[in-house]
């Protein structure tokens, strides 16, 4: 099976103290490089927490 890259998703976040959902298109390949900007930032505190305590 094969996955276009192009194909255009929405993307809605949402957090408690918003007024409103935040959403946006963005394609499947914009998608894929923000999920691994996420995990690098996650790595990122995970590190920062274990050095911390």
């Amino acid at each position: 099976m094969s996955t276009d890259l192009e194909e255009v998703v929405t993307v809605e976040l949402d957090c408690g103290h918003w007024s409103a959902p935040y959403s946006r298109e963005i394609t499947l390949r914009q998608l894929g490089d923000l999920l691994l900007i996420l995990d690098g930032m996650a790595e990122e505190t995970a590190i920062a927490q274990e050095g911390a305590a």
